[in-house]
């Protein structure tokens, strides 16, 4: 080769390897970019009458109607090439169903493929499928359950994760649930991704570049998950409000067929009166209903935790990118060293939000709430329950999958942490090995301003605790009619106790 040629050939190729490296910057930037983080950014709808459609037809040649109003055909137009309608006086539609937003959803729901399942947003029926799914492909770690019915008395479900689903093993119990609110589509998401990759099925279709940067687990790491843990999943805890969401209007969906807001429901500290906490009517997005615990579906997730005694609980909802440790009422007083807090500022710090504005962090509240499922488990049970806000609201499902991504490192570094220690099992029980109903656990290096009275489950006397920072841990186990015990006790993994009380 001459030295001109030399010259001439090796400026290109620069040039050339120089433009690929852009073009790959380029699609590594899409991925990483600024998402829309709400679908109405996206389409916008139109009722165009019939006399006016061959015009319609003539500028927007492509689209197809996706319903038929008392006017005309209803067309879901892209936000940005609306203009012409505006101008020439065509009736923009601000209330429609969610399935017009996402009218592939009669197609996903009747397909028998769960890969078609998996690749949009999910009503309750795809939801139903999908936990059978779970369950044919993975008999031997899951079970399905049914724990309550809704207003309309549809099925709540829920699917138990463990390595012996059929019995109800005496070890922790972790919950993860979505749809209290049945407008935020993502929240289910979230738990059927955790519970496919801990099943180890084919689930929720990230990009192969997202799933090399948020893997699922090792099989050493899904192993000692499941023989520590059950876990309990509940996608929908509100299938009425998701129903509605799909089916009547992009407006309703976050209450119940009743009107109440099932995260303003629950009964501590219940319509304390506290400006913009809940709404007093059912008029309003927040109403609380007409009593504490009035609703079948507050009362199916309280009976269930009763039954389970959770020691920690995720409830996932959108879009504000936080995770919310208990308490986060107004005026109420969290325990201190405050254990709550410890872990979810441990675990926020790894997720992920993909936007530029807002990462995640733990966060005590976003504004005045009362009536929420997290403090009542914490102040009931002592569980440690946490509302994870997710980092978009319902964006096309595409830019969806980055915010399903970017929650796993969350859940995982929950779960990894909690199988690793440290953690305390303990178990209180009588002269006869008998489990001691009511016996208290008290644990005097935490100072409580509530008044909580954290027990023992009432059939295994089991509880399990979390020492977040504490390193040395005094305890106090007290139960009437039966001599106090106590005890101090190091624990750097996973420690178990047992506490015989005698007369």
């Amino acid at each position: 080769m001459s030295s001109v040629h030399s010259r001439l050939l090796f400026p290109l190729l620069f040039a050339l390897l120089l433009a690929n490296s852009c073009r790959s910057g380029m699609r590594e930037d899409s991925e990483r970019g600024e998402p829309t983080i709400h679908w109405w950014g996206v389409y916008s709808f139109y009722e165009v009458p019939f006399a006016g459609e061959e015009q319609f037809r003539a500028e927007y040649g492509a689209l197809e109607p996706i319903a038929r109003g008392s006017r005309g055909p209803i067309y879901r137009v892209p936000a940005a090439k609306t203009e012409w309608l505006e101008e020439n006086g065509y009736r923009r539609i601000n209330d429609v169903p969610f399935r017009y937003v996402d009218p592939d959803i009669d197609r996903r729901r009747e397909s028998d493929d769960p890969a078609v399942w998996f690749s949009g947003y999910k009503d309750r029926e795809t939801v139903e499928k999908i936990l059978l799914y779970f369950e044919k492909s993975r008999p031997d770690l899951c079970r399905r359950y049914v724990i309550g019915k809704s207003v309309r008395n549809r099925p709540i479900e829920a699917l138990r994760i463990s390595k012996n689903p059929e019995v109800d093993e005496d070890e922790p119990s972790l919950m993860f649930n979505g749809a209290h609110h049945g407008n935020e589509l993502l929240s289910i998401d979230y738990v059927l991704d955790m519970a496919a990759l801990l099943l180890d099925v084919p689930g929720v279709p990230v990009s192969a570049a997202l799933r090399a940067r948020f893997a699922g687990f090792t099989p050493e790491e899904r192993r000692r998950i499941l023989e520590s843990f059950e876990v309990w999943i509940v996608p929908v805890v509100n299938p009425d409000g998701l129903d509605d969401y799909w089916n009547r209007s992009i407006h309703a969906g976050r209450k119940n067929a009743r009107g109440v807001d099932l995260n303003r429901n629950y009964p501590f500290y219940w319509g304390t009166g506290q400006t913009g906490a809940s709404g007093n009517s059912a008029d309003v997005h927040d109403y609380r209903g007409p009593s504490a615990g009035s609703e079948p579906e507050t009362r199916v997730m309280m009976d269930f935790a009763e039954r389970e005694r959770f020691t920690v609980v995720f409830s996932y909802h959108t879009f504000a990118t936080r995770v919310l440790f208990p308490y986060t009422i107004d005026g109420v007083m969290n325990p201190w060293p405050d254990r709550a807090w410890f872990y979810a500022r441990s675990w926020a710090g790894s997720g992920e939000s993909f936007r530029r504005e807002r990462q995640y962090e733990a966060a005590r509240k976003l504004y005045s709430v009362d009536g929420t499922d997290q403090d009542w488990l914490f102040f009931k049970y002592g569980t440690l329950a946490y509302i994870v806000e997710g980092s978009m609201n319902s964006p096309v499902y595409s830019e969806g999958l980055r915010s399903i991504a970017g929650m796993r490192p969350i859940w995982k570094a929950a779960l990894l942490q909690m199988a690793a220690g440290p953690r305390l099992e303990l178990k209180v029980v009588d002269a006869s090995g008998y489990p001691i109903r009511g016996a208290e656990i008290r644990l005097l290096d935490e100072v409580r301003f509530e008044n909580e009275r954290w027990t023992v489950h009432p059939q295994t006397g089991r509880f399990d605790l979390l020492p977040g920072p504490l390193e040395q841990l005094h305890l106090e186990i007290a139960a009437d009619g039966y001599q106090t015990a106590r005890k101090k006790i190091l624990c750097k993994n996973i420690c178990k106790e047992k506490f015989y009380l005698t007369r």
